[in-house]
């Protein structure tokens, strides 16, 4: 039961905060099929505006994330945090890249399994980066308690549910991250 309700919580997780995005429908704008350096490239060819260039760098994240390339959508969010540190929509979409990335590693043999606890943790920071930056923002107390959790840090993970509880009340969501905290972490 454990093994089958984390990657579905993950990846609802995902979802949820995709459609609360502030982009609807991943494109892959002017970067698609391209790595980071070419963007990178293409766009300063372009002479396009800061918040032009973050778009393209989002879309393009989000291509690869929707395309099941989360290990390719990484450094797009990556180059957009360095140009904006308050960007939540990038936080939370690495985050997510993240856990999915955990959950395809998990699915793995040998050392990639290991690989999968430290990509739960980098997405575990960067979920609760976005808590710290936007309190309201409820998938990232859900991929937080989720990939905390998964990483080993129960303690962590119980906090972060509790907070999520205080600010939030008691709902179905919080009902079901304690039956998955509680699993895990008994």
């Amino acid at each position: 039961m454990m093994k089958m309700l984390l990657p579905v919580l993950l990846l609802l997780t995902a979802c949820a905060a995709q459609r609360e995005s502030s982009m609807a429908e991943p494109a892959p704008g002017l970067c698609g099929g391209l790595t980071v350096e070419n963007c990178l490239s293409l766009l300063d060819q372009r002479q396009i505006t800061s918040s032009q260039r973050i778009e393209a760098l989002m879309a393009a994240g989000a291509a690869n994330f929707s395309d099941d390339n989360p290990r390719a959508a990484i450094p797009f969010y990556d180059v957009v945090i360095k140009q904006d540190e308050k960007n939540t929509d990038a936080y939370l979409m690495r985050a997510n890249s993240n856990a999915k990335l955990g959950l395809q590693l998990q699915q793995s043999d040998g050392v990639d399994r290991f690989l999968a606890m430290s990509t739960y943790t980098m997405a575990s920071l960067d979920y609760i980066r976005v808590i710290a930056l936007d309190p309201d923002n409820q998938s990232a107390y859900l991929g937080a308690v989720a990939t905390t959790a998964q990483s080993g840090g129960c303690d962590l993970a119980k906090s972060i549910r509790e907070m999520h509880e205080k600010k939030f009340g008691r709902t179905t969501t919080q009902q079901e991250l304690a039956a998955v905290i509680d699993k895990k972490c008994s």
